[in-house]
Parts: C-alpha cells; sequence; structure tokens
C-alpha cells in the first residue's frame, strides 16, 4: 500500500524546502524514502538528473525533534569519537550561536546532570553543529523546532535559513511570514 503518490518536485543546491500536511499524511515517510530506509514502490529520486549517487545518502544530516545527546562531552557530542581540531570545533559553535561554549574548557566538559545542563534549543544547535562538521550537503530537519521556547524556536529557525546547506524541513506550525522565507513549500494533502 503505498502512503504518498504522484510526489513530484525539484530542489536546487542551497534551496530551503519546506514539507507541511496533517498528521499521518506521509511527511516523515518522504524523509524515509529519501534516505533509502523504505524503499520507492515506483519512481525515482534523481541526483543531478542521474539515479541515486553511491555518496548521495551519505550527505544527509538529521536534524530531529528528539535530539541525541550523549552523557559525554561536548567535544564528543560534535565529533562523534572523530578526531577534529578544537579551533574548528570552536569556529563551528560560534557559527550555531553558542559562542559561550566555544572555548577548550566547555569542549572538554561533560553534558549531562555533573555537567553542562543544556536547553532543548541548544541541544538543537548541537546537533545542527555536528552536521556541520561532518560536512553533510543536505540536511533534513524533522519538526526541529517543536517543542522549543519562543526564542529558542527564532533563534533554530534563523540559523537553519542562513546555511548554506540545502535543507529540507517538517513543520507541522509554521508562520505565513516564515513559510515565506522558503524556497519551496510542499504542502502534503489527502486525495
Amino acid at each position: 500500500l503505498a502512503i504518498l503518490k504522484n510526489i513530484n518536485f525539484k530542489i536546487f543546491e542551497g534551496d530551503k524546502i519546506l514539507i507541511t500536511g496533517k498528521s499521518g499524511i506521509g511527511k516523515s515517510t518522504l524523509f524515509k524514502s529519501l534516505l533509502n530506509e523504505l524503499p520507492l514502490i515506483k519512481g525515482k529520486i534523481l541526483v543531478d538528473n542521474q539515479l541515486n549517487k553511491s555518496n548521495f545518502l551519505s550527505n544527509f544530516g538529521i536534524v530531529g525533534q528528539d535530539t541525541y545527546i550523549f552523557a559525554e562531552s561536548l567535544r564528543f557530542n560534535l565529533t562523534l569519537g572523530k578526531d577534529i581540531p578544537s579551533s574548528q570545533l570552536i569556529k563551528v559553535l560560534k557559527k550555531v550561536k553558542l559562542e559561550y561554549l566555544a572555548n577548550k574548557k566547555h569542549l572538554d566538559t561533560p553534558i549531562g546532570e555533573k555537567g553542562l545542563s543544556l536547553s532543548g534549543g541548544e541541544k538543537r544547535k548541537v546537533e545542527i553543529a555536528r552536521a556541520l562538521l561532518n560536512k553533510k550537503e543536505f540536511l533534513l530537519v524533522d519538526e526541529g523546532l517543536s517543542g522549543l521556547d519562543d526564542d529558542s524556536r527564532k533563534q533554530v529557525f534563523s540559523l537553519l535559513q542562513s546555511l548554506p546547506q540545502t535543507i529540507i524541513e517538517i513543520e507541522h506550525t509554521m508562520s505565513i511570514e516564515d513559510k515565506q522565507k522558503f524556497n519551496q513549500v510542499v504542502n502534503l494533502v489527502a486525495k
């Protein structure tokens, strides 16, 4: 049984795309299809007018409403154990507006009960920083603004809009003003 049918749109490098629609309409299913977690029954995903390139999937970073933060140092949460110079970590923390954490002392401070206590917005920014450090060309943002207070929501939204990456974002609620900041809004509807 196909959940999504006749979905057809083009995304250009650097575009900011918003996917909207009621709960259960297939927004997350669309993401899973892009990530090849759900095979297509029919149709194809073309990249540069070719079928999925082998490295295409490795170019996706994911920012979700359930940000996963390890009970490890900030450095580990950014690098996931990869050897990345502190200067690069500090630079990306500044880029995601976590300037107060952008120093060697905080990089080696644990996150959690006995260390840094991060808000929901700060955790999302760490997740975005992680994707930037891994040089992801595409960010899939699945309800990345939900559950945040107004200030954090505005900061994370502004940050996502300012990034050079191509961003495909799912959101249930978004103001008309914010919707106008996207290159394209794809509204999934039941037929």
